[in-house]
């Protein structure tokens, strides 16, 4: 025997109940021990509720699991800072106090020429070699093994890359001008040791830049040796400030001739705009003094003696 059952209904067997097309339930119930309960189906009313209130969850909820990764990889990549400056400290020890050069010359005569940099003392951080097309050694693993400070880093590769930088380069950091620098700009000093850095929580080391440049179609590479975005000498950007970063949220991570390490956000919107590519050096030079970042940046950079 075959029973209906309306919606929400509980019937014995042998039990019949009249039922209108409107009542009727979705559901036939073959007759014997034990009674059934009946199943609706969603309308499509009801389906495009459902759907919109996910579509409104997910709205509010992405931009908060985002911000929490940008959180955690912003983490890494000071840690990752910190690792280098204990590294570089470690080579300032090993080395009578005086430091490796902030530049990435390589640590070898040029093998296409058999010549050198001038002032090049072959003690380069990362040996990168300049960008021209016929150096095979630039943006390689090669370059960062060649560096002075590999070994103290029991060859780990991905020290050097920050997790936000999505640029498929290997390197993402660079080490402050005034650190070594075999070639002084723009009339800056240098120091050589780090018995002559003073104010050793005010000197910067590392910093999360824009370091090196896929290959251009010429074959060169651009964004090499160390961080010089500032004449400090004459108190102005110049080119090299293409090295800025904002891959944080609109901050960048920085560590200090005394091993502490720092997260900066950048305070003046243009300068996260120039970083992000989104403003013309020509325009961003143009507004040095209003900027203010610079002063506090220029800080940071210039010897003290």
């Amino acid at each position: 025997m075959q029973t209906i059952i309306q919606s929400g209904c509980r019937v014995k067997p042998g039990m019949t109940i009249p039922v209108t097309p409107a009542s009727a339930c979705l559901e036939y119930i073959e007759g014997g021990r034990g009674s059934g309960q009946c199943k609706q189906a969603f309308t499509l009313i009801e389906l495009l509720v459902v759907m919109s209130i996910i579509s409104m969850l997910m709205s509010i909820l992405l931009p908060s699991l985002n911000k929490a990764k940008e959180q955690a990889r912003r983490t890494v990549c000071l840690h990752q800072i910190s690792q280098l400056n204990q590294a570089w400290h470690m080579y300032n020890l090993d080395n009578a106090e005086q430091i490796c050069s902030a530049n990435t010359h390589l640590n070898q005569l040029n093998p296409w020429d058999q010549s050198t940099v001038p002032g090049n003392r072959f003690n380069n951080w990362v040996a990168e070699g300049p960008g021209v097309p016929f150096n095979d050694i630039c943006n390689t693993e090669q370059a960062l093994m060649d560096g002075a400070l590999w070994r103290y880093l029991e060859g780990a590769i991905g020290i050097y890359k920050c997790p936000s930088d999505h640029r498929g380069l290997l390197r993402s950091y660079a080490i402050n001008h005034a650190m070594g620098c075999p070639n002084p700009l723009y009339g800056q000093g240098v120091y050589y040791s780090s018995m002559e850095i003073p104010s050793s929580s005010q000197r910067m080391v590392f910093i999360d830049a824009q370091t090196g440049t896929p290959r251009r179609p010429d074959g060169t590479v651009g964004n090499l040796h160390c961080f010089n975005p500032i004449d400090t000498a004459e108190d102005e950007w110049v080119p090299m400030a293409a090295m800025l970063s904002a891959r944080h949220d609109g901050m960048a991570n920085l560590s200090f001739a005394d091993l502490h390490v720092e997260t900066w956000r950048w305070r003046d919107r243009r300068t996260i705009d120039f970083a992000e590519g989104a403003m013309p050096y020509s325009v961003f030079q143009t507004v040095t003094f209003e900027n203010k970042d610079f002063a506090r940046l220029r800080q940071l950079l210039r010897p003290m003696n």
